[in-house]
C-alpha cells in the first residue's frame, strides 16, 4: 500500500515540476509557491525532478475528502444517466434544435455524438412531413401527456405514435405556431 501512495506522490510532484518548466507560475502560486520557488523548480533537470519526486511525501500533503468524493460520485452517476438519455434522443432522431433546447447541446457536440453512435447518414435536422392523420395522433399524444416532464413527454409521444422525434418535433412546433395547442380536442 505504501508503494502505491509513494507512486501517487511522485506523480503529483512530477506534474508540479512540469508546470514549473512550462512557465505556469500562476498554477504554482495557487499551490502556495512564490515566483522564486517556481524559478528554482524550472531549473531542475530530469534527474533532479526524479530525485525530489521520490521525496515528495516530505514536502507535499495529499488528502481526500471522503464525503466530497461520495457527492462527486453521485454527480457522476447523474451525468451518466443524462448522457444515456441524450443518446436515446439522438438515436430517435432528435433535431439539433431539440437537443439544444432540452439538453443545452451545441451543434459541434451534436455532430460528434451522432458520429459516435454511428449515425453518419441519418438526417435529423430537415423538416419532416407526415400525413394529417399522423399529425393529429401525434398532437393527441402530446396533448394527453402534459403531466409528464418535457423530456418524458417527447419520448412518450414518440413511443405511442411510432414516429421519430424529428417528425414529432416539427408537428408539435407547427401546431403550437398556429395556435392548435390551445384547443381542447
Amino acid at each position: 500500500m505504501k508503494t502505491i501512495i509513494n507512486e501517487f506522490y511522485r506523480e503529483c510532484a512530477l506534474r508540479l515540476f512540469g508546470f514549473a518548466h512550462s512557465a505556469q507560475d500562476k498554477k504554482l502560486e495557487i499551490l502556495g509557491l512564490d515566483s522564486l520557488q517556481a524559478v528554482e523548480l524550472s531549473k531542475l533537470d530530469g534527474w533532479g525532478q526524479h530525485f525530489l519526486a521520490r521525496r515528495a511525501p516530505r514536502f507535499m500533503t495529499i488528502t481526500v475528502d471522503p464525503q466530497a468524493l461520495i457527492e462527486q460520485l453521485r454527480v457522476y452517476v447523474a451525468a451518466v444517466k443524462e448522457r444515456e438519455l441524450e443518446d436515446v434522443f439522438l438515436q430517435r432522431r432528435a433535431t439539433q434544435k431539440m437537443m439544444r433546447e432540452l439538453f443545452g447541446m451545441h451543434s459541434d457536440e451534436f455532430t460528434w455524438r451522432r458520429r459516435q453512435l454511428g449515425m453518419f447518414g441519418v438526417v435529423s435536422h430537415r423538416p419532416s412531413v407526415c400525413d394529417k392523420n399522423t399529425e393529429l395522433k401525434i398532437w393527441r399524444y402530446w396533448h394527453d401527456h402534459q403531466h409528464l416532464d418535457i423530456r418524458s413527454r417527447w419520448l412518450k409521444t414518440a413511443e405511442l405514435s411510432g414516429q421519430y422525434l424529428n417528425i414529432i418535433w416539427d408537428t408539435v412546433k407547427k401546431y403550437d405556431k398556429y395556435g392548435r395547442g390551445n384547443e381542447n380536442e
